[in-house]
């Protein structure tokens, strides 16, 4: 609170309850009923009765309480006093009415702003989780155009980033892989199924390696496919001690 006389709101009793003598105070009515109140005689309305003492004592003579919006919901009010009668006139009122709006646009922008940044806290999280990962990661749009790989496909390929974007990941085939796995992978992941299986590979020097990969298709809200992503593990080594 702020203001001459402000120490009326020291120690000041209310209630959002629907019963009781306090029940009727304006604050309680205008977040209770989400409507503004207004008491242009502070002193002679009835339902500011248990308060007409300490209004008459600091010289309040006028009051109203407006409503306040987070998102759509009545969060609080704004209540403000007068020292004088019949101060709330129509263009007092509409302005207190813009003002309370406006805060509630404030408290929406707080709120969005919060949003903005705690999802650009768990983009940044899941960024770092996804480039930092050991596994090769690889994103294709449905087209099979790479739009993004992590360090670890490049330390496994030796390609550099500029060199696979945008290209299609055909290009690491060696040839020794079997028609058949290239045809249940593309019609799993079409139809909106990951699927998992073997690919034998070549990296840019044309050395060969076994990758084992974990490919799911990402959809939108509407069910519709976007992109690929695949998630790849060099097995090489371990088939090798395998054997």
């Amino acid at each position: 609170w702020f203001g001459e006389n402000s120490d009326f709101l020291a120690e000041l009793n209310t209630s959002m309850d629907t019963d009781g003598a306090f029940s009727r105070a304006l604050t309680a009515g205008a977040i209770r009923e989400n409507q503004p109140f207004w008491s242009q005689d502070f002193l002679n309305d009835p339902r500011t009765t248990p308060w007409h003492e300490r209004a008459e004592r600091t010289g309040l003579a006028a009051a109203a309480a407006l409503p306040l919006h987070r998102n759509g919901k009545v969060v609080g009010a704004f209540t403000m006093y007068a020292g004088e009668t019949n101060v709330f006139d129509e263009d007092m009122r509409s302005l207190l009415l813009e003002m309370s709006m406006d805060i509630g646009f404030a408290l929406d922008n707080f709120d969005r702003e919060t949003a903005r940044q705690t999802a650009e806290e768990q983009l940044r999280k899941l960024s770092q989780a996804i480039e930092q990962s050991p596994e090769n990661i690889i994103i294709t749009d449905v087209d099979a155009r790479i739009e993004y790989v992590n360090a670890a496909f490049l330390e496994t390929t030796g390609y550099s980033r500029d060199e696979v974007i945008g290209q299609n990941p055909r290009m690491l085939q060696s040839g020794k892989t079997p028609d058949e796995t290239y045809t249940a992978m593309w019609s799993a992941i079409t139809q909106g199924m990951p699927w998992k299986g073997e690919f034998a590979n070549c990296r840019k020097d044309g050395s060969e390696y076994v990758e084992f990969a974990i490919i799911t298709p990402l959809r939108q809200t509407d069910g519709v496919i976007t992109h690929y992503v695949a998630v790849k593990e060099d097995v090489t080594e371990k088939k090798r001690i395998g054997e």
